[in-house]
């Protein structure tokens, strides 16, 4: 069984139906084709989060066309407001972030690049490293002073983490399968 079947094995049918996304509109607006997995996953959830902590950033939650619902414009600000010490511009961020932050990639549409996909009710992001074949794109997760990289997939990095195979200084707390996969509508 693939990662993403496991993913949506574990994440069981969608209460809502499924959605329809226009990629077309998706990857007109970013300018990449996107992995396999989270398209799977796209096509059949509204919107998710990950034991109520972590909310998956999919395209039928924002409307999935000519809008930035993976949130790269904000992260890029935030990322250059920090490099140059400058204030978020009144957007609300993760407790001890500090200015004159070291990023340890490029931003998208750099490839490699950063894209993110995820936050927790924390402020951590995650996001993916972006590279010229979406299949094999990796997982990056920060709270902006400290920065994970994860050899693994979308759907990969998910499932481990719901298993609690993740032993992660970024991401705490509890992640059981136990919990799940929490659907909403839009």
């Amino acid at each position: 069984m693939s990662a993403v079947d496991d993913f949506l094995s574990i994440a069981g049918e969608s209460t809502f139906g499924s959605p329809k996304v226009n990629w077309g509109a998706v990857v007109d607006y970013y300018g990449v084709e996107f992995p396999g997995d989270y398209k799977a996953i796209s096509e059949r959830y509204f919107s998710i989060a990950i034991n109520g902590r972590l909310l998956v950033a999919l395209p039928s939650a924002f409307g999935g066309t000519e809008e930035d619902f993976l949130g790269i414009d904000l992260l890029r600000r935030d990322i250059e407001s920090m490099k140059r010490g400058s204030e978020f511009d009144g957007v609300e961020h993760p407790v001890g972030v500090t200015t004159g932050v070291r990023v340890p990639y490029p931003l998208h549409p750099e490839v490699p690049g950063l894209l993110p996909w995820g936050e927790t009710d924390t402020g951590i992001v995650c996001l993916w490293l972006t590279s010229q074949a979406a299949g094999d794109w990796t997982i990056v997760v920060t709270d902006y002073a400290r920065w994970e990289h994860y050899e693994c997939s979308l759907s990969e990095f998910l499932v481990s983490l719901m298993r609690g195979e993740i032993v992660n200084s970024i991401i705490s707390g509890s992640w059981s399968v136990q919990k799940g996969v929490e659907q909403f509508s839009v």
